[in-house]
């Protein structure tokens, strides 16, 4: 019988995330926002993740209330906090993690993976790819019960949903003077490139607006009039935001970001790390015909937040519910 069973809560819920310096903080962060998700239905949750490289999340971590319990880097390390713990749910978020889904069979625990395409692509119960597309994109068939795809799924966090309040012409008057702009790479810059970006913005004639990311980003970027990104978990957040945003892709990962977000209208594309540090002329000058469009810049920010309305999470966290019931009943 599982804790949530015997303690007649709705239930707990397992998150193992992948994180570091190298890593960056987007896999445990998009977690995050799924265990605030949980929290707000009465489920209890657990994290493992290894925290010492990113210590401004511990105190989002405590808010929640999260139960902090060791990293498990091997199937039968995670197994060993399935036995110890008893969830009724684990969501796992790592590319290199191995098969789970063999190992949690028959033991009435619900299996929600996390992937981005083919990266942390495994069998699950339930399956999330949250990439705008995902949901027209072909996915090889195998046996996993839900496929959760597209951005109606994107996993926002409550802190960028509550900065929905105004539009982004209400919150920028022509009247401000120079616009302002962020640089957002990650929660951790793991390639360096933010001094480089800040660089071709001051070079473009704009002014760069100092921000960390990460928590309390509603906040640092009152600010600014604009965003360059990478296309990561930042890219949704500030599309549910309605900011206009100039994404980078900065990974293989956030090709398929980069190119729908773009295509959709819901962003410029500036290029990619490697034209940022071998052709940065060619970057500038995307960012000086992004910049001098107004009409552009409002147009993708209002396009942006109409295609992410910020209630992913919840949505997992029912499929993750439904799921378990169905489990209940085989």
């Amino acid at each position: 019988m599982s804790t949530g069973e015997q303690a007649g809560f709705p239930g707990k819920l397992l998150v193992s995330a992948d994180a570091g310096r190298r890593r960056g903080a987007g896999h445990v962060m998009r977690c995050l926002a799924v265990a605030e998700a949980a929290r707000k239905g009465g489920w209890s949750v657990a994290l493992s993740a290894d925290l010492s490289d990113l210590a401004w999340l511990r105190p989002w971590v405590n808010s929640l209330e999260v139960e902090r319990v060791g990293v498990a880097p091997t199937v039968e390390s995670l197994m060993e906090l399935v036995g110890s713990g008893q969830p009724d749910a684990v969501l796992l978020d790592h590319y290199q993690f191995p098969d789970v889904m063999a190992a949690l069979t028959g033991t009435g625990v619900v299996f929600a993976n996390l992937e981005d395409d083919e990266f942390g692509r495994r069998t699950a119960h339930v399956s999330i790819d949250y990439a705008l597309g995902a949901e027209s994109a072909v996915r090889p068939e195998d046996g996993s019960m839900r496929l959760l795809r597209g951005v109606s799924f994107a996993p926002i966090r409550a802190e960028i949903r509550a900065g929905r309040v105004m539009d982004y012409e209400a919150r920028t008057p022509s009247s401000r003077g120079p616009l302002g702009i962020a640089v957002l790479m990650g929660g951790t810059d793991a390639l360096g490139l933010a001094a480089t970006v800040r660089a071709l913005i001051e070079e473009t004639g704009a002014t760069t607006v100092p921000v960390d990311g990460g928590l309390g980003l509603v906040r640092q970027l009152r600010g600014a009039g604009a965003v360059i990104s990478g296309a990561g978990l930042s890219s949704y957040e500030l599309g549910c935001l309605g900011i206009p945003m100039g994404l980078l892709k900065v990974a293989d990962n956030q090709e398929r970001n980069y190119s729908a977000l773009v295509s959709a209208g819901a962003a410029a594309g500036l290029g990619t790390a490697a034209e940022l540090e071998d052709q940065p002329h060619l970057v500038r000058d995307r960012l000086g015909a992004w910049l001098s469009d107004p009409a552009g810049l409002v147009a993708r920010a209002a396009t942006g937040r109409r295609l992410v309305d910020g209630e992913g999470a919840a949505r997992i966290m029912a499929a993750v519910t439904a799921t378990r019931s169905d489990l209940t009943r085989r």
